[in-house]
């Protein structure tokens, strides 16, 4: 039996907007990705693999992540944003080593911007999911960096790790949000590594959702995907068109900024009932 994966990769809520609008809009036209055997997430994808691959319909997933006011404010302006980007250039820059620049990120991520009890971010995650996710499902994987390793560790339902949790480690974007605490070691964001970690996938077809943000990782998507392949893999990308990078500048590219999720996903929506056929054409 053909095996499939949907990878959704980090972004902030421009990300999560995206991914949840593009899902949606190929539904529309009758392609649903929600019967796929897996669910990589990273950083938002994390959030948005937890969330399509729940038994909860289209309409409460929309009301739930898009509609619904959270009072969650902006974490950063956007010349924090901006500044935190010139950090990781920076990082990208000088660092020799992979090993290193992974090391670097891992200390930017025990200094962050927003000083925020762990007790109070789990909560925020927890009201972020809605009322349709009870626990892990079946399939997803969520990827996180290990400070104290500085490696890529993927939790799912066999790794003993509280759903909550994990989701809230692996969107604890470095330099902004707080790391996680497991078992006594620090948990952040998965995209430290790579934005997607398409590679995690262990599925022979895969749809990866990279919301193409300019941000250097130590493994380029490219990469992975390359690597992908050699071991067979069969990979479609898919990323955000023309329209919906627009709305993104309109914000000051800055992906953290909430208010622009609605408008993101709409457009984002049309955009996957244009590209239907394409994705049906792979996934049957």
């Amino acid at each position: 039996m053909t095996t499939k994966s949907v990878v959704l990769g980090a972004g902030g809520q421009f990300g999560m907007a995206w991914e949840i609008g593009y899902l949606r809009g190929l539904a529309d036209k009758g392609v649903s990705l929600r019967d796929a055997n897996e669910f990589v997430g990273t950083s938002a994808g994390a959030q948005v693999g937890t969330v399509i691959s729940s038994d909860a319909d289209w309409d409460t997933i929309w009301e739930e992540q898009l509609n619904y006011e959270r009072e969650e404010a902006n974490p950063l302006t956007d010349d924090d944003l901006a500044d935190l980007f010139q950090k990781f250039d920076t990082i990208a820059r000088e660092s020799r080593t992979i090993e290193e620049w992974i090391n670097s990120e891992s200390e930017l991520a025990m200094h962050p911007k927003v000083d925020l009890p762990e007790t109070e971010r789990l909560n925020m995650i927890r009201n972020s999911l809605g009322n349709a996710v009870s626990g892990w499902t079946k399939g997803l994987k969520i990827v996180v960096t290990e400070v104290e390793t500085n490696q890529r560790r993927v939790f799912d339902k066999d790794t003993d790790v509280p759903l909550v949790k994990a989701i809230a480690a692996s969107s604890a974007f470095q330099g902004a949000y707080p790391t996680i605490q497991i078992d006594g070691n620090h948990y952040y964001d998965g995209g430290s590594y790579s934005m997607e970690n398409p590679d995690v996938s262990e599925a022979d077809k895969v749809v990866v959702l990279a919301a193409d943000l300019p941000v250097l990782t130590p493994f380029s998507l490219s990469e992975l995907i390359e690597k992908m392949e050699e071991r067979d893999q069969v990979v479609h990308l898919a990323k955000p068109n023309e329209e919906v990078m627009q709305i993104l500048a309109k914000y000051d590219n800055n992906t953290m900024n909430g208010a622009m999720r609605k408008e993101v996903a709409e457009a984002a929506r049309k955009q996957g009932q244009q590209d239907v056929d394409a994705i049906y054409a792979f996934w049957h």
